[in-house]
């Protein structure tokens, strides 16, 4: 693996190959417990009626299960249809609430789903802040989303220094995410 590559005059680092292998290596049964021990217990339960609490507190009854989950998903890049079931529950954000944009949506997932998430997610965010540009300023670890403020607030400060005129746009779209077009094909 080399030192970098673009894409349209976009410069991103590579991993090296021993990373790559760390990301492609199969699961070890301390990695599970380590990402299960680190998610919060208390959350709502899923279509499988158990919180990470039961998943937590039942770990050495059930971690040969858990490991042959792991392992399935392991060998064959797939799981079971029915591990990301997900229940959508409407929550009111104001009393009173009556027109659907007053609802907020949360879904709730399955606990086994939400651990293989976690893991995975240990697993990226290892290498994430190598492969995703550095004006990405959000959900990169030592990165912070007010990164981009601060760098405005700094071109501002320099223009007025230099006398020099400058256009800035700022756009808050509400609801940004639903109102993306995401049919791709």
């Amino acid at each position: 693996m080399g030192s970098g590559c673009g894409y349209k005059g976009l410069r991103l680092d590579r991993i090296s190959q021993q990373e790559a292998e760390t990301l492609e290596r199969p699961f070890t049964e301390e990695e599970i417990y380590v990402a299960l021990m680190e998610m919060n217990g208390d959350k709502a339960p899923g279509p499988d009626g158990f919180t990470m609490a039961f998943w937590q507190s039942c770990w050495d009854f059930i971690k040969e299960e858990i490991m042959e989950m792991f392992k399935d998903f392991y060998d064959h890049s797939s799981f079971l249809k029915s591990l990301n079931n997900t229940f959508l529950v409407l929550i009111p954000k104001k009393s009173g609430a009556e027109d659907l944009r007053d609802f907020r949506p949360i879904s709730l997932l399955g606990g086994l789903y939400k651990l293989l998430a976690k893991v995975l997610a240990n697993r990226l965010k290892k290498v994430v802040g190598k492969v995703v540009s550095t004006s990405q300023n959000a959900f990169v670890k030592g990165r912070q989303i007010l990164d981009a403020s601060l760098i405005a607030n700094e071109v501002i400060d320099t223009w007025q220094k230099q006398k020099e005129k400058g256009i800035i746009c700022k756009l808050d779209i509400e609801k940004a995410y639903d109102n993306i077009n995401w049919k791709f094909w």
